[in-house]
């Protein structure tokens, strides 16, 4: 436990060295910036094409779309919208230009010791947090933001909980208090999982530990949705100790597949089967 905590240490002292002598550049396409930031103007753009992508079911961008992940029904949602989400994750694997930016973008905001990727991304959802829950009504004031902690092995192999390091710095962006209470009893990462394997892991996998959010409205914080398992096991927690409204918000989600996509995808596989 000692030396796991040693090598955390070492770990963010180097990160710290790292971002002193770094020359800023873009965390995209690694092209030197002429002002103080973390993406380049052509970039930018392109992550502005990428928000203004739709999800095919409802025809509504990410930070809109109503409709929920396959196991993500405890939650509560505000003014139809279930979650907020900054981006659709593009496809893996994708030659489309927006596509292969958000990959990056998320991928360096959860594995990279340079936190710029990070720091752009917690500013970027913290200004369209707070815009949307002053036009839906809700004063920021009266919500705390909270996150499902990773894994050991994952926090020691990168050095850092990024779900941790995006609430902190939402909370610095937004004036809205973070608050740590889960504790990870589950050592298995779900993206090595099925997408039913990923909700039995998910329940078994956190406990509550820290702050008591009984009364509290809970904006939970997770870097990617995709099933929406983890979600909904950590709201099914909030909830039996007794929050009053648990908001999911995240940099990226899957889109939903529509029913005749899926249907076509299952037909092929049964024609491969044959």
């Amino acid at each position: 436990m000692q030396a796991y905590h040693i090598s955390l240490i070492l770990s963010r002292i180097a990160s710290f060295l790292l971002r002193l002598v770094s020359v800023p550049k873009c965390i995209v396409c690694g092209e030197l910036l002429e002002r103080e930031g973390e993406i380049c103007p052509d970039c930018l753009a392109i992550w502005e094409e990428a928000r203004a992508v739709r999800c095919p079911k409802c025809l509504k961008t990410a930070a809109a779309c109503s409709c929920r992940p396959r196991f993500m029904f405890l939650t509560d949602p505000i003014q139809s919208r279930p979650m907020l989400s900054l981006i659709f994750l593009g496809k893996p694997g994708s030659k489309e230009t927006a596509d292969r930016l958000t990959r990056i973008i998320v991928y360096k905001t959860k594995r990279s010791e340079d936190r710029s990727a990070a720091n752009f991304c917690a500013r970027e959802l913290s200004l369209t947090t707070l815009r949307f829950l002053y036009r839906s009504g809700e004063n920021p004031r009266e919500w705390i933001i909270t996150y499902p902690p990773g894994t050991k092995q994952r926090i020691r192999k990168y050095g850092f909980d990024q779900s941790k390091q995006l609430a902190k710095k939402i909370s610095k962006y937004t004036g809205i208090p973070w608050m740590s209470c889960f504790k990870r009893i589950g050592h298995t990462m779900q993206k090595t999982l099925s997408s039913m394997a990923r909700r039995a892991n998910a329940e078994c996998s956190y406990s509550l530990h820290g702050y008591n959010p009984a009364g509290k409205k809970v904006l939970l914080l997770d870097d990617v949705i995709t099933t929406g398992a983890t979600v909904n096991a950590c709201t099914r927690l909030l909830r039996e100790a007794g929050a009053e409204k648990v908001f999911p918000i995240s940099i990226a989600r899957t889109k939903r597949v529509v029913a005749a996509a899926r249907r076509t995808t299952q037909s092929r596989f049964m024609y491969h089967m044959k």
